[in-house]
């Protein structure tokens, strides 16, 4: 009896794929309006932005800044950026999507709630949510976008 079930743990535990955790190892952010997709791996960079790691109401962390609601949507005229965050893996291991104005001092960070995204991180009932980006964040990803830029 005990082998057969360790035969069924066995048999669950090897067909269930989790990621393994491990430090953010490059940041990928695409978008319509850059001539080229922009590729962050320094890794003093990327050590700010754990894609383990989530806002609390005392600190921002990942991206973002801490909210304890989902904001409204920003306008669908600002561009939208795709935010891949890689940990030492060929595939992203999670997406979000970015959005700012040079009108306003922060952007917008949207969490889908995808199955790619829950089979990773799961963020306690915010997926789904448009929240502030970090300081942090902006100062590292808005000065690569805006030079990045497509000239019209």
């Amino acid at each position: 009896m005990r082998k057969a079930v360790a035969l069924v743990v066995a048999l669950l535990a090897g067909s269930i794929a989790v990621p393994a955790k491990g430090v953010t190892t490059k940041i990928r952010i695409t978008g319509p309006s850059l001539s080229a997709p922009i590729e962050i791996t320094d890794s003093r960079v990327l050590q700010d932005f754990a894609v383990w790691d989530f806002a609390s109401p005392d600190r921002d962390a990942f991206i973002v800044s801490y909210s304890s609601t989902s904001l409204p949507a920003p306008s669908k005229a600002w561009p939208r950026y795709e935010v891949s965050f890689f940990a030492g893996t060929a595939q992203p291991v999670y997406v979000v999507s970015y959005q700012f104005s040079q009108c306003v001092q922060k952007g917008y960070v949207y969490i889908p709630a995808t199955r790619f995204n829950r089979n990773t991180i799961i963020h306690n009932g915010i997926e789904d949510w448009w929240l502030r980006s970090s300081d942090r964040w902006e100062s590292v990803a808005r000065p690569l976008i805006l030079g990045r830029q497509r000239t019209p």
